[in-house]
């Protein structure tokens, strides 16, 4: 088992959370899977404390940064958190917000599975095929499901733009309409998108949509079985995406 003392040297240094600028939108985000960074973990704290962010951008950070998510598995929940509260100590807001993620996240509760944020145009390679950026992953759907809430709509073939080895289907729900004015102009909407080496059955897109919700139909989550990786997950809104993979042994 890596030593608590080497995890530490990692996260001060070139593996940090940190956040990076989506230049298209002037946006920051937490980034976890590059090695090169802009900001420190202390700048990266006081970030998500300022105008721009909540403390609850810090349940993001800790669950979609694979440094940190390596260490939670191996160390425990409660000490890399009481860790990481050394980089914030007077602030009252964020000392909340870890002692709440620690009772949400029990030790032994992250998932073995790697969880990461990109934004919706950069690339993203998943099972060896590099994808340039969300648009070009729903070039190659070639099944879509849609769940509403009292839909039983089966998954149905849609028209695949871009073919090769690589497959993908997507589950989907749209955004909720309370008027008519919503209803005539609404376009939005929740997706998942299942990505495989062979072409996508019924029995996958069922797999997908029988998954635990959390929040607005994402099927990311901890307990979600390995076989149903990698999934993405975008929210029909804004420039960034979650991506899940099984994990990468270090």
């Amino acid at each position: 088992m890596e030593l608590m003392s080497n995890w530490i040297v990692k996260l001060q240094t070139s593996l940090d959370s940190e956040l990076k600028m989506n230049e298209e939108t002037g946006d920051y985000y937490l980034v976890y899977h590059h090695t090169q960074y802009e900001f420190t973990i202390t700048e990266a704290l006081q970030k998500i404390c300022s105008e721009e962010y909540n403390s609850y951008k810090f349940d993001d950070m800790m669950l979609h940064n694979v440094i940190i998510r390596d260490a939670m598995r191996s160390f425990g929940v409660s000490k890399v958190v009481d860790h990481i509260r050394e980089f914030a100590p007077n602030n009252k807001e964020l000392q909340e917000r870890f002692d709440f993620f620690i009772e949400r996240h029990p030790d032994g509760s992250i998932g073995n599975l790697d969880i990461q944020v990109y934004s919706i145009i950069e690339d993203v390679e998943i099972l060896g095929h590099t994808f340039h950026g969300l648009e070009d992953i729903m070039a190659y759907r070639e099944m879509s499901l849609c769940e509403e809430y009292m839909s039983k709509d089966p998954a149905r073939s849609v028209t695949t733009k871009k073919h090769g080895c690589i497959h993908v289907g997507e589950v989907w729900q749209s955004y909720p309409c309370f008027d008519s004015s919503d209803y005539a102009t609404e376009t939005r909407s929740y997706q998942n998108y299942l990505v495989r080496d062979k072409p996508i059955t019924n029995a996958d897109m069922q797999k997908i949509k029988n998954l635990p919700t959390v929040g607005c139909l994402e099927k990311i989550n901890e307990k979600m079985p390995i076989d149903a990786l990698p999934l993405v997950y975008y929210s029909g809104d804004g420039g960034f995406m979650l991506v899940a993979t099984p994990r990468k042994q270090k």
